[in-house]
C-alpha cells in the first residue's frame, strides 16, 4: 500500500503497517499495481484487485490490514 502522489514529479511511499487508518473502510484503498506487459503502474480500487490471487497474498502477508473479508 502506498500514498497517492501529490503531483506526478513524487514518488509513491510505502506506509509502515503499524501506521493508523485514514479511511476506516477499506473499500477506500488504492493499490499500486505493476502490470504485465505495462511500464507504468496504476493506482486501482480495493473492488478490482480483492478477488485477484496475488492480492490474496498480499492480504494474508499483512494480516495487520484486515483486508480480508
Amino acid at each position: 500500500i502506498a500514498l497517492e502522489p501529490a503531483s506526478e514529479d513524487d514518488t509513491p511511499v510505502a506506509l509502515p503497517l503499524n501506521r493508523a487508518r485514514e479511511f476506516s473502510n477499506k473499500h477506500k484503498y488504492l493499490f499500486s499495481v505493476k502490470w504485465q506487459g505495462y511500464a507504468e503502474p496504476s493506482w486501482e480500487p480495493y473492488t478490482s484487485v480483492k478477488d485477484t490471487s496475488v492480492f490474496e497474498l498480499f492480504a494474508s502477508a499483512h494480516p495487520a490490514l484486515r483486508l480480508t473479508k
